[in-house]
């Protein structure tokens, strides 16, 4: 396998030459960086292959896109994976743009990506067992690995969305799925759009293609009931002392051998808001988005703190809103696009360019009230969505409040010197 996948790996991936995209990668004598860079990348592409096919680790294609897309980005990797069938491991060989959306939506897992020595560690592992020799030179190996200067990682993301907008453009997203009539070209015909967002990281990260939240989740609830992709709601209900255990609700049949798309969400009691629940939950140890200044582990959070809640009345909630889910998702989508793509709002409101996702649009905006999905005042609403195997999706924990060692170690990845205690 490796000999396939090191042809032209640079190009195929980032669509630029070696010595462009790592030219900060030390490598001597600098002559060889190019043969170098087409060896740690096939490598790469290979652990990818082993983690994906032997490993069943599609909870690794979550990757930091930066622009708000992880619903499309999650859809599309099953969607890939679920035709590939058995015969993922070889396509996964093939330069197609399917195995170079995987490979690249790898390359940007958070769980990855976010704390280097996961990646390290999974690489490490990854050799072992496949009984591939370090590429030479080592050091270079491990620099490239770690892609401080973030080289890999900002061609990866660049080249992930680029290839996203091309998807979208050319209506290969769209189908084959049967949706109303005209909601499919108008969905089309939205994605030709400009819809270049400033990265949600920051301006220094450049702008992206963003398809609106809004359009997203109505391709999403349709593309879930006609392709029946497993999919699972887990809420965590919070409080500003402390959480519950967590709801999970399955949003349709789930399938043992096929990818889940997992929702994760948070539900409040009113004494703090959804954004505020998740601001803290980036100061906890224990959360997958921990951000760089955390609690002590000694000290607790409302995430870390564990307490009684009657769920009862969250889950009748709940259960109310899911018994309509192609209404739930439209609503979610209105409400985020409402407060975070503000530049977006013209599309749908009375736009005559599209009449149809203007009235659905119309249709969802008292729904985010009735069914309590305001960010500002939630029952509940969704954080984050992702991809899982289906013995995880339907277990009570969330990635939400693990870190993502944690969240790595009961997924039994091998990372050295790791437990998931």
């Amino acid at each position: 396998m490796l000999d396939t996948l090191q042809k032209n790996s640079c190009v195929y991936l980032f669509e630029q030459e070696a010595d462009t995209v790592f030219k900060k990668l030390k490598i001597d004598p600098p002559y060889h960086k190019s043969a170098c860079v087409e060896e740690y990348l096939g490598t790469l592409l290979n652990i990818n292959a082993y983690l994906l096919c032997e490993k069943k680790a599609v909870f690794l294609l979550d990757p930091m896109s930066y622009n708000n897309q992880c619903h499309m980005f999650a859809i599309k990797a099953a969607q890939i994976i679920q035709r590939s069938g058995e015969d993922l491991k070889e396509k996964l060989q093939e330069q197609t743009e399917e195995s170079k959306f995987l490979h690249l939506c790898m390359m940007l897992d958070f769980s990855l990506m976010s704390h280097q020595e996961n990646l390290q560690s999974v690489v490490r592992n990854a050799l072992k067992v496949l009984k591939i020799l370090t590429p030479q030179p080592a050091s270079a190996f491990d620099e490239f690995i770690v892609d401080k200067k973030e080289s890999r990682q900002n061609a990866a993301r660049v080249s992930l969305n680029n290839l996203f907008q091309k998807m979208m453009i050319e209506a290969a997203f769209m189908l084959p799925i049967e949706l109303p009539i005209g909601i499919d070209e108008e969905l089309v015909n939205l994605s030709k759009q400009d819809l270049t967002l400033t990265a949600s990281r920051g301006a220094k990260y450049g702008k992206f293609y963003t398809f609106p939240k809004f359009a997203g989740t109505v391709y999403l609830a349709q593309m879930i009931a006609k392709e029946k992709i497993p999919a699972v709601l887990k809420v965590k209900v919070v409080t500003k002392e402390g959480s519950s255990c967590n709801i999970v609700e399955p949003l349709n049949a789930l399938k043992r051998n096929e990818p889940t798309l997992v929702f994760e969400a948070f539900a409040t009691d009113g004494s703090i808001t959804f954004n505020e629940a998740f601001a803290l939950s980036r100061k906890c140890p224990h959360s997958f988005f921990m951000s760089n200044q955390v609690h002590q582990v000694a000290q607790t959070c409302f995430l870390c703190t564990s307490i009684d809640i009657d769920l009862k009345p969250y889950r009748e909630r709940i259960i109310k809103a899911i018994a309509d889910p192609i209404t739930l998702f439209h609503a979610l989508g209105v409400d985020f696009l409402k407060k975070n793509q503000k530049e977006f709002e013209y599309l749908f409101q009375d736009n005559p360019q599209f009449p149809l996702l203007s009235e659905v649009y119309k249709e969802a905006i008292p729904k985010v009230v009735e069914l309590g999905l305001q960010t500002d005042n939630p029952v509940f609403s969704v954080c984050h969505a992702h991809l899982d195997a289906y013995e995880n999706a339907i277990g009570e924990s969330m990635a939400l409040e693990q870190s993502p060692k944690v969240f790595l170690l009961e997924r039994n990845m091998d990372l050295e010197g790791g437990d998931a205690s």
